[in-house]
């Protein structure tokens, strides 16, 4: 009696794991690009590649999130005992790519608000077009400004060479370099003369001669001394303009 309980009891269980295993079913799910969140109904079941996650039998709403590019899609399945449900899914981006750089780098760069300094990569701008200005702190180049259309799910490169603004050197006057130095002698022969006709003052007071000898003297070097400082002044003048 006991024995054949237990073989109808047996008989039961193994009835009843047949029954519970046929009523799960498989799904794969796999992306370009990996590492998507994937999510059934409100349950996370890993990111992708997922291979052969075994799920009760039913239909599902199966959401694929790139938290990175912020990307979403959905898919409706229907999971079925002892088969396996099998998704393949490209997710196309909603932005576009903006590689920008500039010769030289460490340009700035503007498109309708500063995106940064070249060289420079933005993978999320909103498909459009734009006006895109770059410029570089050295103000020895000029800055330059170019229509872009970022297009969804596309890269869009630009390199762009910054002209160098040309600085003419100044010519020399030559007018006023000769009257830079002819000043320049002037000021050397009064300050000269000065000098000499000071020393021949003192001559004329040591040896005794008249005052006036010694005054004529102390008037030239006056005059001498007059002459240097006033072609010093001169040569300034002219330097400075």
């Amino acid at each position: 009696m006991l024995k054949r309980f237990a073989l109808m009891f047996l008989g039961v269980c193994a009835v009843l794991t047949s029954t519970m295993a046929a009523e799960e079913g498989m799904l794969t799910v796999t992306t370009d690009p990996d590492g998507v969140e994937i999510w059934l109904g409100d349950n996370y079941i890993g990111n992708s590649p997922v291979i052969g996650k075994k799920v009760p039998v039913g239909r599902y709403t199966v959401k694929l999130i790139d938290p990175v590019m912020r990307i979403s899609q959905t898919e409706q399945v229907m999971i079925t005992a002892n088969a396996t449900v099998v998704i393949e899914k490209k997710l196309k981006p909603k932005f576009g790519t903006l590689r920008i750089n500039s010769v030289p780098e460490d340009a700035e760069v503007y498109m309708t608000m500063p995106l940064g300094k070249t060289p420079l990569v933005n993978e999320f701008i909103n498909p459009g077009k734009y006006i895109l200005e770059i410029r570089h702190p050295n103000k020895l180049y000029k800055s330059s400004s170019e229509n872009v259309t970022v297009t969804e799910g596309a890269v869009q490169t630009v390199l762009d060479t910054l002209e160098m603004i040309q600085v003419d050197k100044p010519k020399p006057n030559h007018k006023k370099v000769i009257a830079r130095l002819a000043l320049g002698g002037l000021a050397a022969a009064g300050f000269t003369f000065a000098i000499i006709r000071e020393r021949d003052k003192q001559m004329h007071l040591w040896d005794g001669n008249s005052g006036s000898e010694a005054g004529r003297a102390r008037t030239q070097e006056v005059i001498g001394i007059t002459v240097g400082a006033l072609s010093i002044v001169g040569f300034e003048i002219i330097a400075f303009f």
